[in-house]
């Protein structure tokens, strides 16, 4: 690939992050923190997971997600948050 291509599609990756960062944000119960987003495993090939700590409705003090990529598990720790 060409060094501007990648350029583009790093900057669509960061954009995506920062946009499923907002939608957790968005619905993160009051004095709940986004923990972070990382790997499952070393392995390249690990889902990555998204976690958000404190006081979370159903009595849950922590709630994980999981996705492709950190974006996707972002998204769906939202998802995850909003059903509570």
């Amino acid at each position: 690939m060409s060094e501007p291509h990648d350029a583009r599609l790093r900057q669509m990756e960061r954009d995506s992050i920062d946009a499923a960062w907002a939608a957790v944000e968005a619905v993160l119960p009051k004095d709940a923190w986004l923990d972070g987003v990382q790997r499952t495993s070393y392995d390249d090939d690990a889902p990555w997971e998204a976690t958000a700590c404190g006081p979370i409705p159903a009595g849950v003090d922590i709630i994980a997600a999981t996705g492709p990529t950190p974006a996707a598990a972002l998204r769906a720790l939202a998802a995850k948050l909003a059903e509570r």
